[in-house]
């Protein structure tokens, strides 16, 4: 890894895919097979169908807008990656792509998440700040308690609220309810 830092021709991850900007149906196929592929492909075509297609803004990583404003990421790793920056293969274990929600209007469709029993699996997949989760560092700026679905998240330091591992397809079924009525409050403003 050094010799390759140290040669001046060596490019980051993020240098490679700044300069091509690869797109995330060629990326999930190179990196995710079976089932799993053909529910990221299907969850792509979703938000490509739905004016919300996802463009590459991070080194593995998508984002769909609505209204000008990030409503979703779509994050794949792959093991030359985890192998290039240990930190990752901590975080993500054999996890192979993440949904990141971005539900900044939740508090305005809450009463329609509990009737569509979604309020499991948004308390069940919010997603802590990796620094903070488990720290009992309490001068920590970032900590904040807030208010979801009537429950107290304590410690959550960051946005986005959802971070949804390798969904399966109930999962990607809830995803697609929570955009929908994400998409209905930012139209509403």
């Amino acid at each position: 890894m050094s010799e390759k830092k140290d040669n001046a021709s060596y490019q980051s991850p993020y240098q490679q895919q700044k300069a091509n900007k690869p797109l995330l149906d060629d990326f999930i196929c190179k990196i995710l097979d079976g089932d799993m592929q053909k529910r990221a492909l299907d969850f792509v075509a979703y938000l490509c169908d739905n004016k919300m297609k996802p463009a590459w803004t991070l080194t593995n990583e998508w984002t769909s807008a609505c209204k000008s404003k990030a409503i979703c990421n779509i994050v794949l790793v792959h093991d030359e990656l985890n192998k290039t920056i240990d930190r990752l293969a901590k975080i993500w274990g054999d996890r192979r792509w993440r949904v990141k929600l971005h539900l900044n209007h939740i508090n305005l469709y809450e009463e329609q998440i509990i009737s569509a029993g979604l309020q499991g699996f948004v308390l069940d997949n919010v997603g802590y700040c990796r620094n903070c989760k488990g720290s009992q560092n309490t001068d920590r700026s970032c900590r904040k308690q807030i208010m979801v679905l009537g429950k107290e998240i304590k410690n959550f330091c960051c946005w986005p609220l959802i971070w949804a591992y390798d969904p399966d397809d109930e999962a990607v079924e809830s995803i697609k309810k929570l955009l929908e009525l994400e998409k209905q409050a930012r139209a509403g403003k």
